[in-house]
């Protein structure tokens, strides 16, 4: 969904809630997924996923601001947390960031290549580190609650 859906979607929910209704956004930040791995609670390895800056998570932002300056939201409360998805084997990860991906553009070839590389790499510390090893990916998301205002 573009920048203008968004903020179509936002309108036609100000217009259903009572004013001082509240609505709670979440979706993620910026700084993207890491995947990491872990034995036994230590980290063994972290790395950024994705380097770029997704357009849905600016749109969102972009839609947040525009119906808080026109009047129709407040800002009521902010807050962000670690969303982890965990997995005991590289082929579950791969699963995983797979279904991410479904709804997507396709990412650029080399970008899905560095990837790739980065799903191997955990991959392989997972299996070398024995049964106790884990892999998550986790990602920073933002939830807001935003007050309607009146009419």
């Amino acid at each position: 969904m573009g920048l203008e859906g968004m903020v179509h979607a936002l309108e036609n929910i100000w217009r259903i809630l009572k004013p001082g209704g509240l609505l709670i956004d979440i979706h993620p930040v910026s700084e993207r997924y890491f995947i990491e791995a872990y034995r036994d609670g230590k980290l063994l390895f972290s790395e950024r996923v994705r380097e770029d800056e997704s357009k849905y998570v600016l749109h969102a932002e972009q839609a947040l601001s525009s119906v808080t300056e026109s009047g129709l939201f407040t800002f009521k409360d902010s807050a962000e947390f670690d969303f982890i998805i965990y997995a005991d084997s590289a082929h579950e990860l791969n699963d995983y960031w797979d279904s991410l991906d479904a709804f997507d553009d396709q990412p650029d070839p080399f970008i899905a290549e560095r990837e790739k590389l980065l799903f191997a790499k955990a991959g392989q510390i997972l299996e070398a580190s024995g049964e106790c090893a884990q892999a998550t990916v986790r990602e920073k998301i933002r939830i807001t609650s935003l007050r309607a205002l009146s009419r």
